[in-house]
């Protein structure tokens, strides 16, 4: 049996109907349709394609704390300049 494809029947407001259809324009797409379907098939790529390395984890308070422990081993002092102001500017 051929594949068929299915409807979606979606209602917008008024103003979400204007920008869309401006971003349609814009972007060059033939139709609404078309443009929410391109939409569509975006995200369902992106949710294929598993987290990227930029992700927050859903356990932020962990990657949080792991962020500040890298940060605070960082340098506090510059070798080679010195404080040079009330909001701790740098100089040589």
């Amino acid at each position: 049996m051929a594949e068929t494809r299915r409807r979606i029947n979606l209602s917008v407001d008024p103003e979400l109907y204007g920008r869309l259809d401006d971003m349609r324009r814009r972007d060059g797409f033939p139709s609404l349709p078309r443009m929410v379907t391109a939409f569509c098939r975006l995200c369902m790529a992106l949710r294929e394609s598993g987290p990227r390395a930029f992700d927050i984890p859903e356990d932020e308070a962990d990657w949080l704390a792991a962020e500040f422990d890298r940060l605070s081993e960082a340098e506090r002092e510059r070798p080679g300049w010195r404080k040079a102001g009330p909001f701790n500017e740098y100089t040589k």
